[in-house]
């Protein structure tokens, strides 16, 4: 009984996590705020300073 109660919440559970990601965006959009978006050229600068 303990064991598919706990499959039976994995589901939702892993859904609701697989699209957190998109619904955050989303927050982020509406609310107007600068996202976070991966620049190649700042992260090897980053790493050209750490490594001199």
């Amino acid at each position: 009984m303990k064991k598919t109660l706990g499959r039976i919440i994995l589901i939702p559970y892993t859904f609701v996590l697989m699209n957190w990601a998109p619904v955050a965006g989303l927050y982020y959009f509406v609310r107007g705020r600068p996202m976070g978006i991966w620049n190649p050229a700042a992260v090897k600068r980053t790493l050209e300073e750490r490594i001199v």
